[in-house]
């Protein structure tokens, strides 16, 4: 269940004031939450909306840096929005040191499943990048 915690105040133009959610601001909040339950929720509100935030799930995987569960699911997200913007995202993370970050922008690369992805995942296996085998077997 989603609750509403962030609120941006704005005036309308008789100068009474009106209340704006912004759900993605919300569900990130939640998945910073101290409780799992909450960070699940966050996720899960995201999930369907990935395609729809695209950008700011981007913005948010570069600008966190402390949390790794918080950047694998973030990058889970970004895989999941199946956009071209993803790409120059999940192949750095193909590249990368970390294996989590790794597996996951291997799964959405195949989700992604365009041309220049599928010569992504390839050029990594040919580079001998770990976990490709069955990835682009199944492209």
């Amino acid at each position: 269940m989603l609750r509403l915690i962030a609120r941006i105040d704005l005036l309308d133009v008789r100068g009474s004031v009106v209340h704006v959610r912004d759900p993605f601001r919300d569900a990130m909040r939640l998945m910073r939450a101290r409780y799992a339950g909450d960070r699940e929720d966050g996720f899960h509100t995201l999930l369907p909306h990935a395609a729809e935030y695209i950008d700011r799930l981007i913005d948010e995987f570069q600008r966190e840096t402390e949390d790794h569960g918080l950047r694998c699911w973030l990058l889970e997200l970004i895989g999941e929005a199946r956009s071209e913007m993803a790409l120059p995202v999940l192949v750095e993370q193909l590249y990368g040191d970390d294996e989590s970050l790794r597996w996951w922008a291997i799964h959405g690369l195949r989700k992604l499943n365009t041309k220049r992805a599928r010569e992504e995942l390839w050029k990594a296996r040919c580079n001998g990048i770990p976990g490709l085998g069955s990835a682009v077997d199944s492209v």
